[in-house]
């Protein structure tokens, strides 16, 4: 599609979701595991997925919004270079509000091209197998992500308070961010949880944000 005025080229990337009946935990060999059959509280956002994006090899670099593409939203369970195609679910609330990150950080001052997302979709299956004992992450509905920036592009949280150092301040950094969004009224439909984590000896500090339709802050 490209602007009349501008002669910019934009292009629209449509995904048709892949049915899932619940009867089996798995899409041929993609293992999905098993959804709650009532919805936490009654609340719509935790009904069961009716289905889930087809990732390919060919597809998987897609562009879902300007700054994240498909493959960043996978769960972790399998080789992503290898074993295709796995599936995914990803809310719009949730790109829409990642989107509004990114430009809170760039006008901060930071040259970023996307957030690193840590986690993003995960399956009930793989939820269960890291140990995680909650059966309504947002996480398993495409509505949460745990993200840091990441410029440098070294697979860690960079230091973002400029104090020579990377910990749990850095991740305050970027949840103050967040934050200071929530006056503005375009982002009512964003609300949800924000939890700040310091590093551990496996990765860095990260945040994690979603659009449960409710604040909640750990």
């Amino acid at each position: 599609m490209e602007d009349t005025v501008t002669g910019d080229v934009i292009r629209v990337n449509a995904f048709v979701l892949t049915p899932f009946d619940h009867e089996d935990d798995r899409i041929g060999p993609y293992r999905i595991g098993a959804y709650e059959s009532k919805p936490l509280r009654d609340d719509p956002v935790y009904r069961r997925p009716e289905g889930f994006i087809r990732v390919t090899r060919e597809n998987r670099t897609a562009r879902l919004s300007p700054h994240f593409r498909l493959q960043q939203f996978l769960s972790k369970q399998v080789n992503r270079q290898r074993t295709f195609p796995q599936y995914t679910l990803v809310r719009v609330p949730l790109l829409l509000k990642l989107e509004m990150i990114v430009d809170q950080v760039q006008d901060a001052g930071y040259d970023l091209e996307t957030l690193h997302v840590m986690s993003g979709f995960r399956t009930p299956y793989y939820n269960r197998l890291i140990g995680n004992t909650t059966s309504y992450s947002r996480h398993l509905y495409g509505g949460a992500a745990d993200v840091f920036v990441d410029v440098d592009g070294n697979g860690v949280m960079d230091d973002l308070t400029g104090d020579g150092r990377v910990t749990k301040a850095d991740a305050r950094r970027l949840a103050n961010m967040v934050e200071s969004m929530r006056d503005e009224t375009w982002y009512e439909p964003l609300v949800g949880g924000l939890g700040i984590y310091g590093p551990a000896p496996h990765r860095g500090p990260f945040v994690h944000v979603d659009t449960r339709g409710r604040p909640a802050r750990w």
